[in-house]
């Protein structure tokens, strides 16, 4: 389009003004009015615009120009609002999250669910307490380090398995009971929430609401994003049937959809939230989640239940932004961070402590029982071979009964 003043320059109006009345012609390709043919524009030779303001005092005219940028001066700062002079443990800070509040509340509604949904007869349920849910939650962030193929690996016996963590924190038995029983809302909000379906007052959030709602407000209360934000799309991946399922192309099937506002700068998730509605184009490849600390070591337990699959990609959330937590309140101390493995493992270790009585030396128990005895009270009779160089020697193990060789050196 080109822009034609309605009077010749110069022409001025009754009013004492230039007038440019803003009169818009499409000149075409060979096709123009009255007969007259034009050349084909393309995109390299546009047609420039020139835009006029009205006549100044002294006569000149004055060209447009585009205001300055506005410069974000955010309070507080942008980052941690944790104390710089206050030396935190990765315990604490995940606790910001996962608060203790919280912790009751889901602890509540899962006893309330094993009492109504576990049989008296053959085993009564045992209530679940803090201790025993800090337990757990060690236990998962354990699964997520230790990849095994099932959950009763983890207390098998055996050379190949035998690992000693999950024995000194909790009994397989307890941890599948505990794991089976986990329930977010109470039976009451459910069943209320039940009579509403079909009608416009149902929340298709109910069973996750508590945790859903209390782990946003504790995103936001303790941390504030950098200028550079962005939306990132993220499915949790599941086959369970419900409403809210989204059905996308490779590379994930199945799984629920949630928008994830990020920290441009270090990754941090200030704010989520779940899609409640149902679609079937999504895109070619399927949403993508670009925020990637919380997929490493990643808490993976396939479980039939949707509202159980949110909770462990809850603690993965709550994961990766303590871990961003710490590692700048680290670094603004000037003490050296853990990597993300590390800070794992050392909230693990925590929680596993605050739930049970667990040692530091589970070792020395072990080779307690390992013990070098004579095979006879003469050195030169009943010698066995050693069961790693083959000579002969008069020692062998108390519990293994393996002939070994008791020499420095060897």
């Amino acid at each position: 389009p080109i822009l034609r003043p309605d009077h010749p320059p110069g022409t001025k109006t009754t009013s004492g003004h230039t007038s440019f009345s803003g009169i818009f012609e499409e000149s075409g390709r060979g096709h123009g009015q009255r007969g007259e043919t034009e050349p084909a524009r393309t995109d390299s030779t546009r047609t420039k615009i020139s835009v006029m303001t009205n006549e100044s005092q002294n006569g000149a005219g004055v060209q447009f120009i585009a205001p300055p940028k506005p410069i974000t001066r955010p309070h507080p700062s942008p980052g941690t609002k944790l104390l710089s002079t206050t030396k935190y443990t990765p315990l604490q800070i995940f606790l910001l999250f996962f608060t203790k509040a919280i912790l009751q509340k889901i602890i509540q509604n899962t006893n309330e669910f094993g009492v109504a949904h576990r049989p008296t007869t053959t085993t009564p349920w045992t209530d679940l307490s803090l201790k025993e849910m800090f337990s757990f939650m060690a236990l998962i962030i354990y699964m997520g380090l230790v990849k095994c193929c099932s959950i009763t690996d983890y207390w098998r016996g055996g050379k190949v398995y035998k690992l000693p963590f999950p024995r000194s924190v909790m009994t397989c038995k307890r941890f599948l009971q505990i794991r089976h029983a986990l329930h977010l809302s109470s039976s009451a909000d459910e069943a209320a929430n039940e009579k509403k379906k079909g009608t416009p007052d149902y929340d298709c959030l109910c069973k996750i609401k508590p945790l859903y709602e209390e782990l946003r407000a504790a995103c936001k209360d303790n941390y504030h994003p950098s200028e550079n934000v962005s939306i990132n799309e993220c499915v949790i991946v599941t086959k369970s049937c419900t409403d809210q399922k989204q059905n996308m192309r490779e590379p994930t099937c199945w799984g629920y959809k949630l928008f994830v506002l990020v920290d441009g700068s270090s990754g941090y998730k200030w704010d989520f939230f779940v899609c409640e509605g149902r679609s079937h184009k999504i895109g070619k490849k399927g949403p993508s989640d670009d925020s990637v600390l919380e997929g490493h070591h990643k808490v993976v337990h396939k479980t039939q239940k949707w509202y159980k699959t949110f909770f462990f990609h809850f603690m993965d959330i709550a994961f990766a932004n303590a871990f961003i937590l710490y590692k700048e309140h680290a670094t603004r101390r000037g003490d050296v961070p853990f990597i993300q493995k590390e800070f794992r493992e050392a909230l693990a270790l925590e929680l596993a402590r605050a739930g049970s009585s667990i040692t530091d030396e589970p070792e020395s128990s072990v080779s307690s029982k390992h013990l070098p005895v004579h095979i006879s009270g003469d050195s030169s009779i009943g010698r066995m071979r050693c069961r790693y160089c083959q000579a002969k020697t008069p020692v062998k193990c108390t519990t293994c009964k393996m002939a070994l060789c008791f020499v420095a050196g060897r």
